[in-house]
């Protein structure tokens, strides 16, 4: 098959080069584009395609009507410029004479290729084009690019479609609305600010803002948060978690008003902040993953007003999270470190139990994608099969869905859960110190980061027995070089997606926030049936906002600050479910 493919790319490259198809009217502006080698780290068997993939795409945009491909290539540094400044005309080289910067992806699916294509507008005021298309087998990966280079044709450069009125696969399966992603920096500029709240494109679910907006700025960074009720007494508490400690707030009318604090002790760093009922007491235990210098040292705790914080267990040597398995209920899963100095992550994920010794131990491995950690993944029946699809953001920030049996049913397009946590001592601090406790300025430059990506909430908001995802959207604007490696980003928002069949899309989301999402919380506090008129659910969204993230003021003493918002929202449908 492989070699059958090759003569069919061959062929069709020879065909496309010597006939160019017309997708619209004459007189079109001549639009340069500069691509980018596509990549293909999760492209399985298909790696071996890419160079035939790239090839084709570009005989066939070459054949368009106005589109000039550029013999430039860039580097990566080069290329998170381009991709940092795309849509606002900001950080491009004066050498760089081109409209757009086009990137790809290939993903290996359990039923077919996914090739992924981006454009990246290099002026200001227009948007980032995505675009996502699935050949099922070797055979329709040539039909499948002429299906893409056509979408590519009217949406970038604007020509009639080559069969009026024909939809392409993608439009008949999302609608342009549900997959054309509003890009936030131009969102933004249009007026959707962060206290706002949108309903996208065709989908049934409408959303809106119930007016009741609280908002509070305390000068601290937080790292992550949790939002429940910590010591039964019926009231919600916000735990936020930041480098030194742990401070409790409560929002008492419209103002969040801190209610307790702690500060850790020794070199510990809290890479994730979890709350659970595990013993079933009423009450829920606050569960740190942590390292002490090069080891793994996690704790839980627990959190009431009359006794404050109590640590009830230390110097756990898994990393930890509290995890609702579909089959196992709610358990304690936990993930090693390697036993190489740098080695932070050792692959295998268990469920943890205390043995006999009164320690934990693992007591059975939770089946997971071989490239998914403790921190990557939850649950979620998206489609009301009453089977369990496995919801992982990758170290790439792509949401990818799995079946039962792990294999990789879809990917995003967009980036999902971005984060500047990660596992171990933090960067360049401390280095050398002791060998012992410390990396050597080598090992610490040349250690794999392994990032804790942002929160995915599970909810079926119309109790239809097809659960949604809401998750964190934090644009990305890091340069490809080593100081960068801790990310940074620039505006971040909250969405809310659902499974349409054969893709997840984006039903809502918020207005901007600036500087960066480092965590949120979402809960239903009023369900949404299914009535014929809609009748409206109602959610609660909390926010916790970096809002000086990636700028010169963040790095001022004593400038650090966290935006704490809370939100309510309603929920109802446009139109019946129709099974």
């Amino acid at each position: 098959m492989r070699y059958g493919f090759i003569i069919l790319a061959f062929i069709s490259s020879l065909v496309c080069l010597t006939s160019a198809v017309v997708y619209g009217a004459e007189g079109v502006s001549s639009q340069k584009i500069i691509m980018s080698t596509f990549e293909v780290n999760s492209a399985g068997k298909y790696t071996y395609l890419r160079d035939g993939v790239q090839s084709m795409l570009v005989s066939r945009l070459s054949t368009i009507e106005g589109a000039e491909l550029l013999d430039e290539r860039v580097s990566a540094r080069e290329l998170a410029r381009l991709k940092k400044g795309a849509g606002e005309g900001k950080d491009i080289p004066v050498e760089i004479e081109a409209d757009y910067l086009v990137t790809g992806a290939l993903f290996a699916l359990t039923k077919g290729l996914n090739i992924q294509v981006v454009f990246y507008p290099l002026s200001a005021d227009v948007e980032i084009e995505r675009f996502s298309v699935v050949a099922e087998d070797d055979a329709a990966i040539i039909s499948t690019l002429d299906g893409l280079s056509q979408d590519i044709a009217v949406r970038v450069f604007g020509h009639e479609r080559a069969v009026p009125g024909i939809k392409s696969e993608q439009e008949k399966r999302v609608g342009t609305k549900g997959f054309v992603t509003v890009h936030p920096e131009i969102a933004y500029k249009k007026g959707l600010y962060s206290g706002s709240v949108i309903d996208i494109g065709d989908s049934a679910i409408q959303v809106s803002a119930q007016g009741v907006r609280r908002t509070t700025e305390i000068p601290l960074k937080m790292l992550a948060m949790v939002v429940g009720d910590a010591d039964g007494d019926g009231s919600t508490e916000l735990i936020l978690l930041t480098e030194s400690g742990l401070r409790v707030y409560a929002f008492i009318g419209r103002k969040a008003s801190e209610i307790a604090k702690i500060k850790f002790t020794g070199s510990i760093r809290v890479h994730a902040i979890n709350m659970a009922d595990l013993d079933n007491d009423g009450k829920k235990e606050i569960y740190l993953s942590a390292t002490k210098d090069l080891n793994v040292s996690s704790l839980i705790m627990e959190w009431d007003k009359t006794a404050g914080f109590t640590t009830t267990r230390q110097y756990i040597p898994w990393y930890i999270r509290p995890v609702d398995h579909p089959d196992r209920g709610l358990i304690l899963a936990g993930q090693r470190r390697g036993s190489g100095r740098t080695d932070f992550v050792k692959k295998g994920v268990f469920q943890l139990a205390v043995n006999d010794k009164g320690a934990f131990a693992a007591a059975g491995e939770i089946a997971l994608p071989g490239s998914v950690n403790l921190f990557d993944f939850t649950y979620a029946d998206i489609d009301g099969d009453k089977i369990f699809e496995k919801i992982v953001i990758d170290q790439n920030e792509k949401l990818k869905i799995y079946d039962q049996e792990n294999g990789l049913i879809w990917v995003s397009s967009q980036q999902y859960g971005g984060s500047k946590t990660y596992i171990g001592p933090t960067m360049g601090v401390g280095v050398d110190r002791n060998k012992n406790t410390s990396l050597s300025a080598n090992e610490d430059s040349d250690r794999d980061l392994f990032f804790v990506p942002g929160r995915i909430t599970v909810v079926d908001l119309d109790k239809n027995g097809r659960q949604d995802i809401v998750a964190v959207s934090n644009v990305d604007v890091s340069a490809s070089n080593w100081f960068n490696r801790l990310r940074l980003y620039d505006g971040g928002v909250i969405v809310g997606l659902t499974w349409n069949g054969s893709a997840m899309v984006e039903t809502w989301r918020t207005g901007r926030h600036s500087g960066f999402v480092a965590d949120f919380d979402f809960s239903l506090t009023q369900d949404m049936t299914t009535g014929p008129k809609g009748e409206k659910g109602l959610a609660t969204l909390y926010i916790g906002q970096i809002p000086n993230s990636g700028t010169m003021e963040s790095i001022l003493p004593g400038m650090d600050k966290t935006k704490l918002s809370m939100y309510e929202l309603g929920f109802s449908l446009k139109k019946p479910n129709v099974e």
